[in-house]
């Protein structure tokens, strides 16, 4: 049986039909429509602790040739996950009303991800960390062309 998210990516690695087009109603099928808090993925290690919300986006970049998926490498010097490949996102700010706020502004922070090219199609479940976060996994759908400028503070590459 196939995960939440293998089965979402499945479509993005087979282009339909040979015409490179995403099944788009399929992946919002798989999707929560909001942020759950009722499903989550658990880490080995996890306990009672209270965690921290935070969130990250799941872009799905529409390119001709089909669908790529975007990542960063985190830069070597970080204290939190140094080097690691991830996506775009971080911690809940008090002025994020939402995963999806959190998201989105940390995508325009650390790529320079412009939130006029992002559309939101849905959520994952939560993912809880034993480094102790509550993770948001936001899904979108991003169309090119985009010029992206990285924070190099936080960000060594970006990739699809």
């Amino acid at each position: 049986m196939l995960s939440a998210a293998e089965y979402l990516l499945a479509p993005a690695l087979e282009p339909a039909m040979g015409s490179g087009a995403m099944e788009l109603d399929r992946i919002r099928e798989v999707l929560h429509r909001e942020p759950s808090l009722v499903t989550a993925v658990l880490e080995d290690g996890i306990g009672d602790e209270e965690l921290l919300p935070a969130a990250v986006l799941f872009p799905i970049v529409r390119r001709i040739g089909g669908p790529t998926v975007l990542l960063t490498q985190r830069t070597a010097h970080l204290k939190d996950h140094p080097g690691q490949i991830s996506f775009p996102g971080g911690r809940r700010e008090s002025e994020d009303p939402s995963p999806a706020h959190t998201a989105l502004r940390e995508a325009a922070e650390e790529i320079g991800l412009s939130e006029a090219q992002v559309d939101i199609v849905g959520y994952l479940p939560e993912y809880r960390t034993a480094t102790g976060f509550r993770v948001t996994p936001v899904v979108a759908l991003v169309t090119p062309p985009f010029d992206l400028r990285l924070d190099s503070f936080e960000v060594a590459e970006v990739f699809e």
